[in-house]
């Protein structure tokens, strides 16, 4: 499916759309957003000091001298 988008006096864009909706599948449906969102909980984890791939991990517990 062809669409064109005007830019402005004269000037417009073709887009091709057909290709787009052609690849993506219910998988893809699914693990984009689950990877998505696992990396967004890996960021914050490491934001605030936590390793979320490691629940059974202890805080390290600095000695002064």
């Amino acid at each position: 499916m062809k669409e064109i988008i005007p830019l402005g006096n004269n000037r417009y864009i073709h887009l091709d759309l057909g290709l787009r909706k052609k690849y993506r599948s219910s998988l893809t449906k699914l693990l984009v957003p689950t990877f998505v969102i696992a990396i967004a909980a890996i960021t914050a984890g490491a934001i605030v000091g936590i390793d979320i791939t490691n629940i059974q991990s202890m805080p390290t517990q600095h000695q002064t001298k």
